[in-house]
């Protein structure tokens, strides 16, 4: 068995593969790389229990060890380089949320929401710093290995940008850690970037009434 998986541009291969290598010895692992090409990742198929199977205190006791390896991706020096020269792989916000919203873009909410959105961007572009990004740690990506290692084994939007701000609001331990403490043009660019999760998601499942309701925001007087 493999887990194969389509990559936005090879320069987002290079970064998981690169990061694959800086973490091998940590607590909180990527499977190893058996083949890749300029598309698809060709990962090895990790034996073991899914955190979703597992009990609440199995869970509890490794909640901290895959804390502090968004952590480290965001801040150790390593790998704020490393965003550095992989800024063009992948970008959840630009290359997720917004293509995402782009077919309803002529809707009136949407369109008022990406406009907002696009404003607080770029005026936040010399205050938030691009990190690198992993915006999908849920139960159900993360296995206790057989090997009584923590591995992701859904690395389809590990990137870099400043979409690291919802890392943790994406996480399953989202109610276990602080909001990041933001000036306030920079809280209402993470407060509208989590509106496009929220509307992207309500459309995919059909639900206007609700995308519509999400879509709703306080304008920033940039001023």
């Amino acid at each position: 068995k493999v887990k194969v998986y389509k990559s936005f541009n090879p320069n987002q291969i290079k970064l998981r593969k690169v990061i694959g290598d800086y973490v091998k010895n940590e607590n909180v692992l990527f499977p190893k790389i058996i083949a890749s090409d300029e598309n698809f990742i060709v990962e090895k198929w990790i034996n073991g229990k899914c955190f979703s199977k597992l009990k609440k205190n199995a869970i509890e006791k490794d909640t901290e060890k895959v804390i502090d390896f968004l952590k480290k991706i965001h801040f150790e020096p390593d790998f704020l380089d490393l965003a550095k020269t992989y800024k063009n792989s992948f970008c959840y916000l630009n290359d997720y949320l917004i293509l995402r919203l782009k077919p309803w873009c002529q809707w009136v909410p949407v369109e008022n929401l990406l406009e907002e959105w696009n404003k607080l961007n770029i005026a936040t572009d010399s205050k938030i710093q691009s990190r690198i990004s992993h915006p999908d740690l849920s139960l159900s990506n993360l296995v206790l290995g057989d090997d009584n290692k923590i591995y992701i084994v859904d690395n389809e939007l590990l990137g870099v940008g400043k979409g690291w701000l919802l890392d943790e609001k994406n996480s399953f331990f989202r109610s276990q850690v602080n909001i990041p403490k933001l000036e306030s043009i920079c809280n209402s660019f993470y407060s509208i970037s989590w509106k496009l999760r929220l509307v992207g998601s309500a459309l995919d499942s059909g639900d206007f009434p609700r995308a519509e309701r999400m879509s709703k925001f306080n304008s920033f007087n940039l001023k």
